[in-house]
């Protein structure tokens, strides 16, 4: 049985059905790691975790210390998920994420809120006639934005590092989980935007607007 220890194999290729005519798509996903080395898809999945490591390294989302006896640190969680597109699979996606629960406001924790663009403003610039809408997707939004707080979390399970086995993380981004990584997106891009000269609007606060 392979771990996530071990290297990582060329990802596997499946048909409609695995043996016994069970749909993947029927499959749960896993729950644990332990469960994803267990699935039929365990180089996928291991495939999935690595690749997620590499963006957060190249994102430069944490940096890792010693562990110091003040420090209070929070666990890390992998979220598994086969995706599928019409029907057919296209890979495995393997999350690392922060247990939000285990945070304390006021402590590792502060402002939190994250504006969101209103309904009645989506449907006001929808009823424009003469404005070009260009959609897109942020890849990675929340490893984008610098975290205020000082954050230490425990090496992700699968990836401790070689005879450091008690050191810790350092968090520098926003973690998928964290309870004000929306927050720290949000201060990202408000900061850009503003340093591009728009301003968001009073009425909307995800809504920004560029005098000419």
């Amino acid at each position: 049985m392979p771990t996530l220890d071990e290297a990582a194999q060329p990802p596997i290729a499946f048909l409609a059905c695995l043996l016994g005519g069970i749909q993947l798509s029927q499959l749960p996903d896993p729950r644990s790691v332990r469960e994803a080395m267990a699935s039929p898809d365990a180089n996928g999945w291991k495939d999935a975790t690595d690749q997620e490591m590499a963006n957060l390294k190249f994102h430069d989302v944490y940096e890792l210390v010693p562990r110091m006896n003040v420090m209070r640190t929070l666990k890390l969680g992998w979220a598994f998920h086969w995706k599928f597109k019409k029907g057919v699979f296209e890979n495995s996606k393997g999350r690392l994420v922060a247990r939000g629960n285990q945070q304390r406001p006021g402590v590792d924790l502060g402002e939190s809120l994250s504006p969101l663009m209103r309904l009645e403003s989506l449907h006001t610039i929808l009823a424009i006639h003469d404005i070009d809408i260009i959609q897109f997707d942020i890849t990675s939004t929340y490893l984008h934005g610098t975290l205020k707080e000082e954050l230490y979390v425990e090496q992700p399970e699968g990836y401790v590092a070689p005879g450091k086995k008690d050191w810790v993380w350092r968090l520098k981004k926003g973690l998928y989980g964290l309870v004000q990584a929306g927050r720290t997106w949000y201060e990202e891009l408000n900061a850009h935007m503003e340093s591009e000269v728009f301003t968001a609007t009073a009425k909307d606060p995800a809504i920004y607007v560029k005098n000419s």
